[in-house]
């Protein structure tokens, strides 16, 4: 009888509740990068919180500031946390992401917590990821960060999470017949079926949410893959 993917994590890494707990929970500080700090956008978020955001450098510390509803320090603090500006085109997209006004995106979080109230995750995905109203300067991955954030600070019944390419490979594989994508066109419908196999197989992991599962995939997966 063919294992079910739960169990062949199982198999395979019989530790993984404390693996996906390491991974969920690491330290990840590029705070000191002297592209954030010579950015005045960044040297007036450090006058507005101080000394209090270089403590700002894992998951939970993020999902914190959403909690408490204090968006615009969570979302630099998220893509921070993801590397933004790093890759081709990145200084340029960095300074556009780090722009956007708190009103702005105070509104877009508003409509964006409501839709994922009622489970609504492929119209999220619009919201965020359509080019006359996401972020600009933000791909699908930094877009979806905010997902990420709110929904497990709110803990929505379908999480969203971080759709980027090294996940989506590995549950592609995972699954074999999943046909998710980001990379070429991904459309809302990719990401609601990530979503909900992600969510399905976290809950049968017994993980404590689905964004332990994505940490540990993007940490680990390709050891499923390779074993």
């Amino acid at each position: 009888m063919k294992k079910s993917l739960a169990d062949e994590i199982k198999s395979k890494f019989p530790n993984y509740k404390k693996l996906a707990e390491y991974d969920f929970n690491r330290c990840h500080d590029l705070w000191d990068r002297s592209m954030y700090q010579n950015n005045p956008v960044f040297k007036k978020v450090k006058r507005l919180y101080g000394n209090g955001y270089k403590r700002v450098t894992t998951r939970q510390q993020i999902i914190d500031l959403f909690a408490k509803k204090k968006y615009y320090h969570g979302y630099l603090c998220a893509l921070i946390w993801g590397n933004v500006g790093t890759y081709p085109k990145g200084k340029a997209n960095f300074e556009k992401a780090f722009s956007i006004s708190h009103q702005r995106l105070r509104y877009l979080i508003k409509r964006l917590d409501s839709l994922l109230s009622e489970g609504k995750i492929s119209n999220t995905y619009d919201l965020i990821c359509n080019r006359d109203t996401k972020i600009k300067g933000l791909g699908v991955a930094f877009s979806t960060k905010i997902l990420y954030f709110l929904g497990e600070a709110n803990k929505y019944k379908i999480q969203p999470l971080i759709f980027d390419r090294k996940s989506v490979e590995i549950l592609n594989w995972l699954y074999r017949d999943a046909k998710v994508t980001n990379k070429v066109n991904p459309s809302n419908r990719h990401y609601e079926e990530f979503c909900k196999r992600m969510n399905k197989l976290s809950e049968e992991l017994d993980l404590p949410s689905a964004g332990y599962l994505e940490a540990f995939l993007f940490n680990r997966g390709y050891g499923l893959i390779c074993s």
